[in-house]
């Protein structure tokens, strides 16, 4: 820490829209069932996908704020001179079933702003899903490079 620098903040991500094929999906329930999704399954919360044939991507779409990029000076050139830079964001992407298309997105000077992260997630094949749905946690972290970080956990039931 520098004495009398603005003190480093934590990206949020939590906080941010996310989408799944152009509906909102709003945070995962503190509370899923391990089971049987199929039964709880609907809305935001916990949409239900069903698989198709032949099966497709289904695009997630993840917000972010400009103001999660915080300015900060570094040492730049000789003799060394502050330079006011923006930190870039790493964002991981994990899933508990089928695969997502990258593990590993950045928001830089190069992302347009207010543009969302878009990727595409595939569903586990038929043979893997049970009758009752199977229960897909999709989990987001953002990290800011100077020690800041958020994570937040989406789900959804795949049924046949």
């Amino acid at each position: 820490l520098v004495p009398g620098a603005p003190a480093n903040r934590h990206p949020s991500i939590a906080d941010e829209a996310f989408t799944i094929d152009g509906m909102d999906w709003a945070a995962a329930p503190a509370v899923l069932p391990f089971d049987a999704c199929a039964a709880s399954a609907g809305g935001p919360e916990l949409p239900s996908i069903a698989l198709e044939e032949p099966a497709r991507g289904r695009t997630i779409t993840i917000g972010w704020s400009d103001d999660d990029r915080e300015e900060y000076q570094v040492p730049s050139g000789d003799p060394p001179a502050p330079v006011t830079v923006r930190e870039a964001l790493q964002v991981n992407h994990f899933t508990t079933a089928g695969s997502i298309e990258r593990v590993v997105s950045a928001i830089d000077d190069m992302t347009a702003p207010g543009a969302p992260v878009e990727l595409d997630l595939t569903l586990p094949p038929a043979d893997e899903v049970p009758d009752e749905g199977l229960l897909v946690r999709v989990t987001t972290v953002v990290r800011d490079g100077r020690g800041g970080v958020d994570h937040a956990v989406r789900a959804l039931c795949v049924v046949r």
